[in-house]
């Protein structure tokens, strides 16, 4: 019987668990989920296929002994873990399968890989997967209808459903609390009117641009890292323009931008304190003394008044209440998260969305066109969200492919190739993940 190991049941795996014990079910395989938490573990719904073990990514043994068992590996574990699996997996034969980018250390690895033909399938879940597939199809499309690529943009967020309106941030964790918090901390560089541009992160959110998404609004886009390993990746060596961008609600950057100017997002220094502070007392840190409240000095500081937009939104997070932080020792970054894990984390009944899109220039016939692709999904509640349906489902699709041998593919890949990304696409139209594209006549600009 073969066995598909899935490592890591958290926020992210609902629908991957759903689809692969059916998928076993109806392929007579057999699912395992190990996790860490025996909570997680005990919410997965009893199925004859599927079973579960508390796993232990440091203890080498059960690593070695989960691993043998199985035909293809599956890693939701934090991003740190995948090297020590992908090497146990190497060392086993197995196929390996995870959403987080190509790391150096799985570079060094590829030679091996190919050679005991192996598939190391990395970056297939939403950004960076979807994002790969969705953008390679349309990249793909135009060249074959013989089309010069000149511009590409892409654009990708997890957010909230337009519904939740009460939030005047208009967002909440849907994935990792600690990342969104120290979200575009590397800065981003792209490429523009063939200029390489570089902006880095204490400008990030305050030098965005803007998203018009047809039935869905406008939003704000700040730069996502580095744009310009996608011209080899997506072969756009003809471009003038790569861009890839994060979205947020329109005017969310305004009111980030300064949590980061003041040093609140950091995550290198760490304090220590004897006894807990309050929220007040933490952004106080910050703010030079003065003549004034704390929120007259903060107003000065950011340059926002106390009645503006922005201003009111920190105070929405909590950061001039007296309630005591849980946290004696952290880092800034760790401090605030924990001030506003209350305001954004998802109540059981609330729904995110993920939008992305891709907005490509490129010439046919002597003319300027212009093709975009747009995606919206809609999560149903707190534990069957949108992140995990468009992170989960590319994962379980491939690893389903892989052993029925509809994907013959082996190395390190990332899903770029037709033969990775046209079934993943083509099968999640069919589960409601939709990609919609308009095309136009432009003038030259």
């Amino acid at each position: 019987m073969k066995t598909i190991l899935l490592l890591g049941a958290g926020r992210t795996a609902h629908y991957l668990i759903e689809y692969l014990d059916n998928a076993a079910k109806q392929n007579q395989w057999h699912l395992r989920v190990g996790d860490y938490s025996e909570a997680l573990l005990a919410e997965i719904p009893a199925s004859p296929q599927l079973s579960t073990t508390r796993f232990d990514v440091n203890n080498a043994a059960q690593c070695l002994d989960e691993i043998a068992k199985a035909e293809v590996v599956i890693s939701l574990l934090p991003a740190q873990f995948h090297i020590k699996v992908g090497k146990t997996c190497l060392e086993l034969g197995k196929h390996f399968l995870s959403a987080s980018y190509v790391s150096d250390d799985f570079k060094e690895l590829s030679t091996q890989i190919a050679d005991k033909g192996l598939l190391f399938l990395k970056e297939t879940g939403l950004d960076p997967g979807l994002d790969h597939m969705s953008a390679m199809r349309m990249l793909d499309s135009i060249r074959k209808e013989g089309g010069k690529i000149k511009r590409f943009q892409s654009y990708t967020g997890g957010l909230m459903s337009p519904d939740h309106t009460e939030n005047p941030w208009e967002y909440k964790f849907t994935w990792n609390p600690t990342f969104v918090v120290t979200a575009g901390r590397d800065g981003g560089i792209y490429l523009r009117n063939g200029n390489i541009k570089r902006i880095p992160y204490h400008r990030l959110f305050k030098e965005i641009d803007v998203l018009d998404m047809p039935g869905h609004g406008t939003f704000d886009a700040y730069y996502n890292r580095n744009s310009l390993k996608y011209v080899q990746e997506y072969r756009l060596d003809e471009v003038d323009t790569i861009i890839r961008y994060t979205l947020r609600r329109k005017d969310f950057c305004k009111a980030w931008a300064p949590l980061v100017a003041l040093g609140l997002t950091d995550n290198i220094f760490e304090f220590n304190f004897d006894k807990n502070i309050s929220h007040r007392d933490f952004l106080n840190l910050f703010i030079r003394t003065g003549e004034g409240t704390l929120e007259e000095r903060v107003s000065k500081a950011i340059n926002h008044p106390v009645d503006s937009d922005v201003f009111k939104k920190l105070q929405w997070l909590g950061l001039f209440s007296d309630d005591i932080i849980d946290l004696k020792k952290g880092t800034s970054a760790a401090f605030l998260q924990k001030i506003i894990m209350p305001r954004w984390e998802m109540l059981p009944e609330e729904k995110d969305m993920i939008y992305m899109a891709h907005v490509c220039y490129y010439e046919l016939n002597g003319k300027l066109m212009k093709r975009k692709c747009y995606l919206a999904v809609e999560g149903e509640n707190q534990s069957e969200t949108a992140m995990a349906k468009t992170v989960g489902l590319p994962l379980a699709i491939a690893a389903k492919n892989i052993l029925t041998g509809d994907i013959k593919l082996t190395g390190l890949q990332i899903p770029t190739v037709p033969e990775l990304y046209h079934p993943i696409l083509d099968e999640l139209e069919s589960l409601g993940v939709v990609f919609e594209e308009v095309e136009e006549a432009v003038a030259d600009q």
